[in-house]
């Protein structure tokens, strides 16, 4: 990343980047003032699935800034795939009555 980290904090304008032209996103982007960039110095990115996937390999090393927001993350399906979602609830509630730091969130 460049030093162009932290700009929008500083109160410059933000920076985004598409992989794809979505019309309604690109003139979000537009109407707000907002630099669109080609490089890696980006505050936003709205991209497809498969760029976040690869964006996210492990082999890249690459985390998001503080000032990074992406459309997507990895795995997204395991929230938002509804039989995902109650696996992911049930394991960690299963996790969480193991802690005993941690006691059993119930419902009656």
């Amino acid at each position: 990343m460049s030093g162009r980290r932290g700009e929008a904090d500083r109160g410059g304008k933000l920076r985004w980047k598409v992989d794809f032209e979505k019309n309604v996103v690109v003139s979000n982007f537009e109407r707000r003032g907002w630099t669109k960039t080609d490089g890696d110095d980006w505050n936003v990115y709205w991209a497809n699935v498969y760029s976040v996937k690869q964006l996210f390999n492990p082999e890249t090393g690459f985390r998001l800034g503080d000032d990074q927001l992406v459309n997507h993350f990895p795995n997204h399906y395991e929230l938002t795939r509804k039989d995902l979602m109650v696996k992911n609830v049930k394991r960690y509630l299963k996790e969480q009555a193991k802690d005993d730091r941690n006691p059993p969130i119930r419902g009656d």
